[in-house]
């Protein structure tokens, strides 16, 4: 068992679910808690555990089958099913930045809406099969005690759930919606007419005024890419697959040195040649690489070149703290900050080395020590 803190949210809710099952889960239907009250009992007073081990699951008993403790759990059971979902699509790559605010105004009417519900949560939480050394029903809260703990705990858990939302998400509102309009999958909707850019569109004004470019003819760019995007990857990705056979063809026409040198070429660039196409980045680094920035695409390319620094969410911010506490832990607090700064790079961004076997083969054998530590 580990403590609830040092977990991250989205363990937090998958170990509710573990104890109490789904908020829809019928109330006679959830074994797993009595099935853990009933291990820790067992554990807490069978005389063949040690006596550090029978303390510490007597204190996990006596605080499970405290009323007060259910009842919390309950409360944020029902905040992780709402949030879980939103958090989970937040963190996606190539996220939709429309349905990504959708996602966030659902999840504030689900929060406004569950903090009128605690009678609602404090029923499912009282009606459970009870077990030996559980509250009897004279034992539970008073209508006092439930009062206080609705003022104390559960109203203050809900405003600050709201609040929080707000404060992180309102200001963010018109530059995810303005985002979307540099959505290559949104390319369709302004093609059709169901996205308009046209006319004063307050939301594309802002990026331009951001990006410092002109507004009428970003939005000429935007409208003849939008409407060429399509049959332009065709192009570019049936360019690149000719150049692959070309490369495959070369490489078997070669000897083995040149095989291997072109083999180290292609390690440099086979990431550039997986590109999705249609997420930002992708975008972005094909009006780069095939030079459509100097002169076609000039302020289409700075609006780019901009919202690729804007962040949206705090995921990245988020992870890479997480990922620092997994690398610097207690026996590694002696690290220096070159070290710890190049780990955390590999950590982090992982995906973007595309062969970390081969990376680890050619640095052992860079001497006789690390070849014997490193290769087998």
């Amino acid at each position: 068992m580990k403590k609830i803190g040092t977990t991250r949210w989205n363990s937090k809710h998958h170990a509710l679910q573990e104890i109490f099952h789904t908020t829809s889960t019928p109330n006679n239907d959830r074994y797993r808690y009595i099935n853990l009250i009933k291990a820790l009992h067992l554990l807490g007073y069978h005389e063949a555990v040690d006596s550090n081990t029978a303390s510490d699951t007597r204190n996990l008993l006596e605080k499970w089958i405290n009323f007060e403790i259910i009842l919390t759990s309950f409360i944020f059971l029902h905040i992780f099913e709402a949030s879980t979902p939103v958090s989970a699509y937040l963190q996606t790559k190539n996220l939709d930045y429309i349905a990504a605010w959708n996602h966030i105004s659902s999840l504030q009417e689900k929060m406004e809406k569950l903090a009128t519900n605690f009678a609602e949560i404090y029923q499912k939480a009282k009606k459970k099969k009870r077990m030996d050394g559980e509250l009897a029903i004279d034992e539970l809260p008073t209508l006092s005690s439930v009062t206080n703990y609705k003022v104390t705990t559960f109203i203050p858990i809900m405003d600050q759930i709201k609040s929080t939302i707000q404060r992180r998400f309102s200001k963010c509102e018109d530059l995810m919606k303005s985002l979307a309009y540099l959505d290559p999958k949104r390319f369709v909707d302004i093609n059709r007419g169901i996205l308009l850019i046209d006319g004063d569109n307050h939301l594309l004004k802002r990026l331009t005024n951001l990006a410092n470019v002109n507004h009428e003819k970003l939005i000429i760019e935007l409208k003849d890419f939008a409407a060429s995007f399509e049959s332009l990857y065709l192009t570019i990705n049936a360019d690149l697959k000719k150049e692959k056979l070309y490369e495959v063809k070369k490489l078997s026409e070669n000897d083995e040195d040149q095989k291997n040198q072109d083999e180290e070429d292609d390690f440099n660039s086979s990431n550039s040649e997986n590109e999705c196409k249609y997420c930002l980045p992708c975008v972005f680094r094909l009006l780069h690489k095939y030079n459509f920035h100097s002169s076609a695409y000039t302020n289409l390319y700075l609006t780019y070149k901009l919202i690729l620094t804007l962040a949206c969410t705090q995921v990245n911010c988020e992870r890479s703290f997480s990922k620092l506490k997994i690398i610097e832990t207690r026996l590694r607090a002696s690290l220096g900050q070159e070290l710890l700064e190049a780990l955390l790079l590999i950590s982090i961004e992982k995906d973007k080395i595309p062969n970390s076997e081969r990376i680890i083969s050619e640095f052992g054998k860079s001497s006789n020590l690390l070849s014997t530590k490193l290769l087998f």
